[in-house]
Order: structure tokens, then sequence, then C-alpha cells
């Protein structure tokens, strides 16, 4: 019936065929898809791998307790009689202190460039007393993993790294975990260690910040 309704087997034959330009329309549009869809897993594969690297930059090993005994052994035994130290301190009391060791004793000891004056504090940055001071957190935190840690001790999470040639703490991570308030943060950076006697020569020692 050929009519304005019903169109002919000819017409019907016609109208299913593709034209040449639906067909390649349809073809780029796939090639398209395809082609987007393999760039943006490439980016999201691209920017995972970015993202991991920085994570990494800044990660600190847990500081063991045979760690810290080997890096101070390894200090004791090659420690300069003269040298200069800067370490940078981030957290509540963020500063930056400078230490000058001549003969083994403290000359120069400065906060944010101004001296300290007592003698307490003196010593307190130099590499002795910095381990003196990791002595503490490293018996509290060994305390806790055993389970013999009293009522009151603080609960503290460490991270660091030594020095390979000398043994210092170039940089140490001392979280405070605390229940009923926020964790308290402090770390610091060596950004500067230089022997100044002796047959050693200057050893200047590049900061490597992670933005703790």
């Amino acid at each position: 019936m050929v009519n304005g309704f019903e169109p002919t087997d000819q017409e019907d034959k016609h109208d299913d065929a593709p034209t040449p330009s639906r067909g390649f329309s349809r073809l780029a549009q796939m090639q398209i898809l395809v082609a987007a869809s393999f760039f943006g897993v490439l980016t999201a594969v691209a920017g995972l791998m970015a993202w991991t690297a920085i994570g990494n930059q800044g990660q600190l090993p847990p500081l063991a307790i045979d760690d810290f005994e080997q890096a101070r052994q390894l200090w004791q035994a090659n420690a300069p009689l003269d040298y200069d130290i800067t370490i940078e301190v981030a957290g509540r009391q963020a500063a930056v202190y400078h230490v000058e060791v001549r003969a083994g004793q403290v000359v120069v000891s400065t906060r944010n460039s101004m001296p300290l004056k007592q003698r307490r504090t003196r010593g307190t940055w130099s590499v002795p007393g910095m381990f003196n001071t990791m002595q503490s957190d490293v018996t509290n935190a060994e305390q806790h993993r055993q389970g013999t840690a009293a009522a009151g001790v603080p609960r503290v999470h460490l991270l660091a790294l030594f020095d390979q040639r000398f043994g210092y703490p170039q940089r140490y991570h001392r979280t405070e975990l605390r229940k009923w308030a926020n964790n308290d943060v402090v770390s610091w950076e060596v950004t500067h260690f230089n022997v100044v006697s002796g047959e050693n020569p200057a050893v200047p020692v590049e900061s490597n910040k992670s933005g703790h």
C-alpha cells in the first residue's frame, strides 16, 4: 500500500541503511570516547604517582630503641670536639637554635639569635643534649610497649632519622598521644652541621624539609 503513512519495501530498506555520514559520525564518537577514557586513566595514574612521591618525601622511620642506641654510640665514637650546629624546631614553641661547641664545651647557644644565658639550657641543643632529650621519650615509649608504664607516663609516637657519618639526630618527630585533648606534636631538623677543627673537613648538611 502506497500512501503517506506506510512506506514501501524499497523505502524501508533505504531508511534502515545507514548513510555514510552517520556511520562516520558514530565511529568518530567512539574513537573520541575511547581516547578520552584512556587519557583520563593516564592522568589519574600520573596524579596518584605524584601524590605518593610527595607523601613519601617527608616520611621518617619509626624510632626503635636499638636504632637510638646505635646512633648515640656512633656519635660518641666519632664526635668532633669543635662543631657548629643549627636546628629548626616546629611546634608550640617553634624556634631556631644555634650552638657552637669548642673542645667539647658549649661556648655559644642562641634561640632566634638571642643568647641562652641559663646553664641548664645552654647545652640542650648540643648533640649530647639532643640525645638526652630523646632518651626520656624513648624510655617512655619502651615502657608503654612493654606494658610497664606507670600512670601519667606520656604515650608518645616517635620518628627519627640519624646522620650516617656522625650519628647525630638529623630529624626528629615527636607526637604525644593525649586521650582528652589534642595531640602535642613537636619536631626538629638539623639544617646546618659543620666541623670546624681537627683533620675533618667542614661538613655542611643540606636541609631535607617535609612540612611537619
